[in-house]
């Protein structure tokens, strides 16, 4: 499978991603699309005061594209311009591999961070509450874990 970065910074966290939903799956990762191969591509263009974020595949015999534009006030927390479109990059290619696959990670996007840490983090800034709600509804992180992940904050 090929992974198509186009003009964005995002190859670690979109490749982890894939990874997830395709652990035994080879992934290269290129700046163009090869038509014959199964692909995914993902890529940013900034316009005046809005970016369009774009994923499309074809994979599995399947074809889909989305397109989502992303303003700055959908940043939560202290988040960066940066950090909000690789977050809304990950979550629109986590929904489609989600529906292609049928899998469901219990750890939604999160991908090489320490749960229990963020969630400490997040809960004395903003509050327990505020925290649980970003974990399920941005992060996509499934009940379970989530409860796992602050009994581990609580515990620390």
């Amino acid at each position: 499978m090929n992974l198509v970065i186009d003009n964005h910074t995002y190859q670690y966290e979109t490749e982890k991603m894939l990874r997830v939903f395709f652990p035994s799956t080879k992934i290269a990762v290129t700046a163009t699309r090869n038509s014959e191969e199964d692909y995914v591509l993902t890529a940013l263009r900034q316009c005046e005061g809005v970016c369009v974020l774009q994923v499309s595949y074809s994979l599995m015999g399947k074809q889909a594209e989305r397109t989502l534009e992303v303003l700055l006030s959908e940043c939560c927390f202290d988040e960066t311009q940066d950090d909000l479109y690789e977050r809304r990059l990950v979550q629109m290619l986590y929904d489609m591999m989600l529906e292609l696959t049928g899998y469901t990670p219990p750890w939604g996007i999160l991908t090489g961070v320490r749960p229990a840490k963020l969630m400490l983090r997040l809960s004395q800034k903003y509050g327990e509450q505020a925290a649980l709600d970003y974990f399920k509804s941005e992060l996509r992180v499934s009940d379970e874990k989530i409860a796992l992940a602050l009994s581990v904050a609580k515990t620390e």
